[in-house]
């Protein structure tokens, strides 16, 4: 396995990708509070997710047939 995307440190953050979604602008306008507090989720959680993949595409897998024999 092998990630086709790498992180980015100029990629636009997810905060600033919600702001230009009009569904998350409304979030923004209505209740500022739940907005912050959901960007950094949505920010914590995508850091998670990639290091997730980062590390299962570091994994091998022995080569056989599962009954111990090759």
């Amino acid at each position: 396995m092998s990630l086709d995307a790498q992180p980015q440190p100029d990629k636009v953050s997810a905060a600033e990708y919600m702001r230009n979604e009009t569904r998350f602008r409304m979030v923004e306008k209505i209740d500022p509070e739940r907005f912050k507090r959901l960007s950094a989720l949505a920010v914590e959680d995508s850091r998670r997710r990639m290091a997730v993949y980062s590390h299962m595409a570091k994994l091998t897998v022995p080569k056989g047939n599962g009954k111990g024999q090759e």
